[in-house]
């Protein structure tokens, strides 16, 4: 699993913003992509193995040649494509064409099957530059024999989403809105994002994708996660009992270590009761302030959880794990008996927005 922190706001401030992260080495590149050819309406299997982003040489600003995207093929805006959506044997004459945009703004998108308008969508143009001239025809599940339109919208803010469609008895059926893009490339054939941070669609009934999760400290955290299309539809598999970034943490401190900006990863500003367990009856550690150490959030469970390991800016020995409780931006220190704000507690919480 992945977890990433968003610090900047617009598209144009993405080569700040690799710099930024880059610097501070909090932004872990390790999300699994899984790659397979496609021709045609025909998707070649999928490997069982994944194949992560760092062993590639795709990055934001670099070029799109060569890159395949994982059991789904684009389309240019416009272009009619004949392929089985609902697998009944017979192929649907479809098309995605814009209808009207502005320079910057919403675009109006209509999808047509059969040559009838089925599907009038808008979409947000977060800059001519980046906006994605392409439809895409996926695969969710091979199993099905049926296949999907899925549609990106980069959204205020950077909230970047896909939508995915089915045809279903004679009529288009939303699968699902999920957080990030399956594909993006600005006008000029480069990446506007690394394709880590990519949707996956994996061909085995799930498509994995970095979820923006909610949590007490209303810290803007994503985790990689899986939704699984169950009776039509896509769902977030539910955390058992949270989602793990262990190895994200460790990675992102081995960064830090590299780089020599520890400083900017979090620390504790006083003592700190944390739970041994998912539960405010279950025993706590005192973890002792020590600018020396590090605080780092291992797993969240999209509630008031949230996983962390204490441990030194120079080697793992010692390291300590366990459990705060939060809610509404405040953290629960039972050394206090009492909620604190996150920020009094924690230097350097990864507030965005």
């Amino acid at each position: 699993m992945l977890i990433f922190i968003r610090l900047l706001g617009g598209k144009k401030d993405m080569k700040l913003k690799k710099v930024v992260i880059s610097a501070l080495g909090i932004m872990m590149l390790t999300s699994a992509m899984t790659f397979g050819g496609i021709s045609g309406d025909n998707f070649a299997a999928s490997s069982e193995n994944t194949v992560y982003a760092a062993e590639t040489t795709y990055e934001s600003g670099s070029s799109t040649k060569g890159y395949t995207i994982p059991n789904a093929k684009k389309y240019k805006m416009g272009k009619v494509v004949n392929v089985d959506l609902d697998g009944d044997g017979t192929k649907e004459r479809v098309k995605v064409r814009i209808i009207s945009r502005a320079e910057y703004g919403d675009v109006k998108v209509g999808i047509y099957i059969n040559k009838k308008r089925v599907k009038t969508v808008t979409i947000i143009d977060d800059g001519a530059e980046y906006f994605n001239h392409y439809y895409y025809i996926t695969d969710i599940n091979k199993k099905d024999k049926k296949k999907e339109i899925a549609l990106t919208d980069f959204g205020p803010s950077n909230d970047d989403a896909t939508t995915f469609y089915g045809w279903v008895n004679g009529k288009i059926k939303t699968r699902g809105c999920i957080d990030g893009l399956i594909f993006s490339e600005r006008s000029d054939g480069t990446f506007a994002y690394s394709p880590d941070r990519f949707v996956s669609v994996n061909g085995n009934g799930t498509v994995t994708t970095n979820v923006r999760m909610d949590n007490g400290l209303s810290c803007t955290l994503f985790v990689k996660a899986d939704y699984k299309l169950t009776k039509g539809i896509l769902k977030l598999k539910a955390a058992d009992p949270i989602y793990d970034m262990t190895d994200t943490a460790k990675k992102q401190l081995e960064s830090a270590k590299e780089g020599g900006y520890l400083d900017y990863l979090m620390h504790i500003n006083k003592d700190l009761k944390i739970y041994s367990e998912m539960s405010r009856d279950s025993s706590t550690v005192l973890l002792k302030k020590d600018d020396n150490k590090v605080l780092l959030f291992t797993g969240i469970d999209g509630g008031n959880w949230m996983r962390v390991m204490y441990t030194s800016g120079t080697d793992d020995k010692g390291a300590v794990t366990g459990y705060l409780y939060t809610d509404n931006s405040m953290i629960y220190n039972p050394s206090t008996n009492e909620f604190e704000m996150g920020y009094e507690v924690i230097n350097n919480l990864p507030y965005a927005d």
